[in-house]
């Protein structure tokens, strides 16, 4: 799979889970709901996709231990934030933009990497 498909998948599950967020949020489904789901959907496909291409996903224990704590601070708050805000915006779309503009830094700092 080229970059262009894998981009445009990308663009297009992004859509249908923040159209997935709202419309949970408005039938007033609990935020921890939302974000469990944000972290479950990604580790089954993840999960099937490595068990058909028979990877392994063995880990250190020092390396799974600062994985935990990036998780819990950055991803997890992140999306805690991020989720409450979708919430309560009346427009959902500032908020997510306004959440989602480290793609302008990471545009500009890529180029580093």
């Amino acid at each position: 799979m080229n970059w262009i498909v894998s981009s445009l998948l990308m663009v297009l599950g992004s859509v249908c889970l923040y159209l997935t967020v709202r419309k949970s949020s408005i039938l007033k489904f609990p935020t921890q709901f939302n974000n469990l789901a944000m972290f479950m959907v990604p580790l089954v496909i993840y999960a099937l996709i490595g068990s058909l291409r028979h990877l392994d996903y063995s880990i250190s224990l020092l390396n799974l231990g600062i994985i935990f704590v990036i998780a819990v601070f950055f991803s997890y708050l992140a999306n805690v934030t991020s989720l409450k805000s979708i919430e309560l915006a009346p427009n959902p779309g500032y908020s997510l933009v306004i959440s989602k503009s480290y793609v302008v830094f990471t545009t500009f700092i890529s180029f580093l990497f």
